[in-house]
């Protein structure tokens, strides 16, 4: 799928495109001089789009109670900006999380080897249960909590 877009005085055009399962580009066509471009991840697209929705006046608003409201095309976009700016918050929620959750692990495997290692056991962490992992996550994580209130 793609779409051009032409600027205000015709003398440009901005065409976005699909390349891939990968890229989204961004080119701008000059009449007179060439072409530039930038390729972005497919995930920048909602964040690109709730730029130009706030770069362009469009405010976010709640999902409007009054059912008119589906027909006014102002409220809808509201509505999108609105849609957006939850999408690209669970998502960096989601993502720090998920961050979060791999260092843990980190460190609860490194708690884990030292531990066995310590007492001379033979122990591979990723042939052990998930019950075990999350109680040596659990454990990495309370290491953290005393950590941080011991000033450290």
């Amino acid at each position: 799928m793609s779409k051009t877009f032409n600027s205000i005085e015709e003398t440009r055009q901005l065409h976005v495109s699909r390349l891939g399962e990968d890229c989204v580009t961004l080119v701008i066509n000059y009449k007179d001089a060439g072409r530039s471009g930038i390729t972005l991840p497919p995930s920048d697209a909602p964040a690109l789009a709730l730029a130009i929705l706030e770069t362009a006046g469009v405010e976010a608003t709640d999902m409007p109670e009054d059912p008119t409201h589906w027909n006014d095309p102002e409220a809808l976009e509201s509505l999108a900006s609105w849609c957006l700016r939850q999408s690209i918050e669970l998502k960096a929620r989601a993502n720090a999380e998920a961050k979060e959750r791999e260092e843990l692990e980190a460190e609860a495997k490194a708690f884990f080897t030292i531990y066995t290692e310590s007492y001379g056991l033979i122990a591979n962490w990723d042939a052990e249960e998930e019950r075990l992992h999350d109680r040596w996550i659990s454990f990495a994580r309370k290491a953290r909590e005393l950590a941080k209130g011991s000033g450290e």
